[in-house]
């Protein structure tokens, strides 16, 4: 527990450092929402924006910053006095969880400002919605098991992708049924119990994906120095 907090420390610091993902977390819906503002009618329409700011957190905040504390070498100090694979992922996961309380919290004030809707409401939605996120954060961590690709390169394609993404959600273009963005918005309204089938399936899949890539994480870069 107290390497968890220990992980957890050290990510809040480099936050507070470097506070520009937070800022970016929160500009790029911000402004899709300034966009949108006439079609938002109800509070289940701001899934959208959260999903953009979910996705994008636990993907990149986990699974493409496992790979870059790797090849930068930030973690081998800790490692070679411990190796906490799992503490390391749990402190981020929990980090995350954090970051995104407060991205989202700043997109539902300006929506309860902006278009009158309830706050409590939002709150409640899109804190279920996080939580209902987490097999993500195991999934992205796949990542760390393709070890010759660059952090660059990988934070480029998934930026891309989700830029992309978030773009398309509005329309009624047939890509949607593989839009991570949309599938998870989809979440906020569910009624089908099929669909509940499926995401407890999909979980499943995602976590045991996951467990096995942080069980295989190294914090040793292949590239030569």
């Amino acid at each position: 527990m107290n390497i968890v907090k220990a992980y957890y420390k050290l990510n809040i610091i480099m936050l507070m450092k470097e506070p520009i993902p937070l800022i970016w977390s929160v500009a790029l819906p911000a402004i899709f929402l300034f966009i949108n503002l006439g079609v938002i009618q109800s509070e289940s329409d701001l899934s959208f924006f959260w999903s953009y700011i979910i996705l994008s957190t636990y993907i990149i905040g986990v699974g493409v910053h496992a790979v870059r504390l790797r090849e930068s070498g930030s973690l081998k100090t800790y490692f070679s006095i411990k190796e906490s694979r799992f503490p390391f992922f749990y402190a981020t996961v929990l980090f995350q969880i954090t970051f995104n309380f407060i991205s989202i919290t700043i997109i539902n004030i300006l929506a309860t400002v902006l278009l009158g809707l309830h706050f409590l409401d939002l709150f409640i939605m899109s804190s279920i919605l996080i939580i209902l996120a987490l097999p993500l954060c195991y999934f992205s961590f796949l990542f760390t098991l393709f070890k010759n690709i660059s952090v660059n390169t990988l934070s480029t394609i998934v930026s891309i992708i989700l830029f992309l993404s978030l773009i398309l959600m509005p329309s009624d273009h047939v890509i949607n049924q593989v839009n991570p963005l949309y599938l998870l918005s989809s979440l906020a309204s569910v009624q089908s119990f099929e669909v509940y089938v499926y995401y407890f399936i999909m979980s499943v899949v995602l976590i045991t994906v996951g467990l096995f890539s942080i069980k295989k994480y190294s914090v040793f870069s292949d590239e030569r120095r």
